[in-house]
């Protein structure tokens, strides 16, 4: 696949672009295994952000509908002329973080989203796409990270690199590993960090409606703004709200008053949430 690689690169007189992030996939093994986790149906709808070369999206041709993401005008062009004769391929040449993909998956079923993201908008992508409404049917994500990215979104209480993004992608998601360790060498031009893939399976039925999320999810990121100080200090003014009555939300909970948010598992974090909001409700009603 290199070789495949260096000929478009060559004859269409493409040029790496350092600031996407453009790390072409030439391992056929990996590419297999990121093809298998997607259970590729002629029913679906794939999107792809980040296609490049389009050489992975070949393989999704089978699907109704194929739809890339490309920011890069140059692949953009190059993508819809290779497929030009594909009338189930639509190129669209854009910042995948500034499009309404809601807008895009309304009414369409078995959707399923792939990338080899690039390493600086990993966070910020699979955020956006674990935010997408629940009535949108997203059957999954296979994404290509780097490894340090796929180890915080899959860590655990008490575990350095757990945070919030591990809170709200677990919360949100199943998550299963794909492949741990894809090696530099898998790669044309080849990154200075191990990658991995992981695969998001949306949850659909969640305890607490969509407001109260957002809430968690503001207080989550609060308690995890100050690592190395205790949980009560983190959130002390959050929202107007002393320390005395987030100690009492605390106790109600069983949770020690000086824990961190390191320590804290998504259903503590759920329970905190709901007491914290319930306070803040009640004084409302009040004034």
């Amino acid at each position: 696949m290199l070789n495949k690689t260096l000929d478009l690169i060559k004859k269409n007189g493409l040029i790496l672009k350092k600031k996407y992030g453009q790390n072409f996939l030439i391992d056929d093994n990996i590419m297999q295994k990121i093809i298998s986790a997607l259970e590729l149906d002629k029913n679906d709808l794939i999107l792809e952000i980040g296609p490049g070369l389009g050489i992975l999206t070949e393989n999704f041709l089978i699907a109704r509908k194929v739809i890339l993401i490309e920011i890069d005008e140059t692949a953009a062009i190059f993508l819809k002329n290779k497929f030009d004769k594909n009338k189930n391929v639509q190129v669209i040449n854009s910042d995948v973080l500034k499009i309404d993909l809601e807008k895009i998956f309304e009414g369409e079923k078995n959707i399923k989203i792939v990338s080899n993201l690039p390493y600086y908008i990993s966070t910020a992508v699979i955020t956006k796409c674990l935010e997408i409404k629940k009535n949108i049917d997203l059957k999954f994500m296979v994404f290509m990270m780097q490894k340090e990215v796929a180890e915080r979104i899959l860590s655990a209480p008490n575990k350095k690199s757990y945070g919030s993004l591990s809170v709200f992608a677990q919360y949100k998601s199943d998550i299963l590993f794909i492949e741990k360790n894809v090696s530099p060498n898998c790669f044309l031009p080849k990154p200075k960090v191990t990658s991995s893939i992981i695969k998001f399976i949306p949850k659909n039925n969640f305890e607490i409606d969509d407001a109260e999320q957002k809430f968690l999810f503001s207080l989550v990121k609060k308690s995890f703004s100050k690592r190395r100080k205790t949980l009560i200090n983190c959130l002390d003014n959050f929202c107007g709200l002393s320390k005395n009555k987030i100690a009492n939300v605390l106790a109600q909970n069983n949770l020690d008053l000086n824990i961190r948010a390191e320590s804290m598992t998504i259903n503590d974090f759920t329970n905190l949430s709901l007491g914290i909001k319930k306070i803040l409700d009640s004084e409302k009603i009040a004034s």
